[in-house]
């Protein structure tokens, strides 16, 4: 009986923290708040939609805030794309975040997309 006992008590001392390690989780991360600013974005001919991350978030002329670091960089990587209302090209613009790259882009006040423009037109003059 009193080897029973030691063995449990050797057991239960190795349990005891083991659990309690398993149950208490992670420390919880504080969510810092981000400064935002606002990015007028136009179109030629105006009305294209406008689509940040993936998300729609008007026609063009619109603004939007973005998340930016303190000294006015994107934080997060944003890719924003222009369709055109009826006829023309879409159009993109990327910009690096500071949460992942060295170099980031510093964030606009104003883009602007001209959908009447052939985006690879760029490189069929350099040929």
């Amino acid at each position: 009986m009193h080897r029973v006992f030691s063995f449990f008590c050797t057991v239960l001392a190795a349990v005891i923290p083991t659990v309690s390690l398993i149950c208490s989780g992670c420390a919880s991360h504080t969510y810092t708040v981000r400064p935002r600013q606002r990015v007028q974005i136009v179109s030629q001919p105006p009305g294209a939609q406008i689509e940040v991350n993936g998300q729609y978030v008007g026609d063009a002329p619109t603004t939007v805030e973005v998340e930016t670091s303190t000294d006015g960089h994107f934080w997060r990587d944003t890719i924003i794309k222009a369709y055109p209302k009826e006829t023309g090209y879409t159009q993109i613009r990327v910009f690096n975040g500071k949460s992942r790259w060295a170099i980031s882009d510093l964030v606009p006040s104003r883009i602007f997309f001209d959908t009447r423009v052939d985006p690879s037109a760029a490189f069929q003059s350099n040929r």
